[in-house]
């Protein structure tokens, strides 16, 4: 699949903390000679003027629905192993993920009352993500999918790749993990989310990899805002976009041209099935 020339990309760092605003950063860009150029790279906070979690979520979601001819990255977790949601199709699981879990803890107690502990799904086994409901990423998992996956899915027809995507249209919205985007291209996956010298240099470091490997452009002012951000959120938001820009390009977007990535120990129809309940990570 290619991009088209001008095609508007974004990535978003998500967070589900009480102050989120200050956590969830957005990178935005578009194409241009087959290149990502992002122009943009701000916090909720200074795009929306608030930290507050639910207000912030409201403005996340009208800024995607303005945008709907866009393809979106959000860094959390779209669905849920299926050995906790009893297999059934991806769209059942988000309509009824909100009434079914009260809050990030009840998630986290609900999926693993059976003793079993925290499984993958078959995406993050291969992406090296954490299991859904890991207490550290409970909140991301919670309200990512409650307070902005389902509303613009169910209440706003927002497609999203490539469960709900027939057409493989490049828009909509994608699963993606910075972490497993940074090991594709041989940078570094930790270690640079810290106020120190050199968690500095990772992050400038991961930077100029993703200009050098990913067919990325960024304007010189973003490299100091990565620089200076020493919790990582600007740079993820960034790496999230250029995972969105290689979905967009290289795809697949619809189900039915998906096959078993490398490592999935399986057939395509195996994996297709997998990724019909839980969902689907673009690295």
């Amino acid at each position: 699949m290619t991009s088209s020339s001008g095609r508007r990309i974004y990535g978003v760092d998500f967070s589900g903390a009480r102050d989120a605003g200050r956590k969830v950063w957005i990178a935005g860009g578009y194409v241009a000679d087959d290149e990502l150029v992002v122009e943009d790279c701000r916090s909720a906070a200074d795009r929306f003027g608030t930290t507050d979690r639910t207000a912030v979520f409201e403005e996340l979601r009208g800024f995607v629905r303005e945008r709907s001819d866009c393809l979106f990255g959000f860094d959390f977790p779209f669905g849920l192993p299926r050995t906790v949601v009893d297999g059934d199709e991806w769209t059942t699981v988000i309509d009824g993920f909100a009434d079914r879990f009260a809050d990030p803890a009840h998630l986290r107690e609900t999926c693993t009352e059976d003793g079993d502990g925290h499984r993958l799904r078959a995406t993050d086994a291969l992406a090296g993500a954490m299991c859904p409901y890991n207490i550290r990423i409970q909140y991301q998992t919670y309200y990512g999918v409650s307070a902005v996956l389902h509303p613009l899915v169910t209440d706003h027809g927002i497609p999203v790749s490539p469960m709900t995507n027939p057409e493989a249209d490049p828009r909509g919205l994608v699963e993606v993990y910075p972490a497993a985007t940074l090991a594709r291209y041989g940078l570094h996956r930790d270690g640079y989310k810290e106020a120190t010298g050199r968690a500095t240099t990772r992050r400038t470091r991961n930077l100029e990899g993703l200009v050098e490997r990913a067919d990325l452009r960024t304007a010189d002012s973003l490299r100091e805002t990565v620089a200076a951000d020493d919790e990582g959120d600007a740079l993820d938001s960034i790496v999230a976009a250029c995972a969105t820009f290689r979905a967009a390009r290289e795809g697949p977007l619809s189900m039915e041209d998906l096959s078993a990535p490398e490592g999935f120990d399986g057939t395509d129809e195996a994996y297709r099935e997998a990724v019909g309940v839980e969902g689907h990570i673009y690295g």
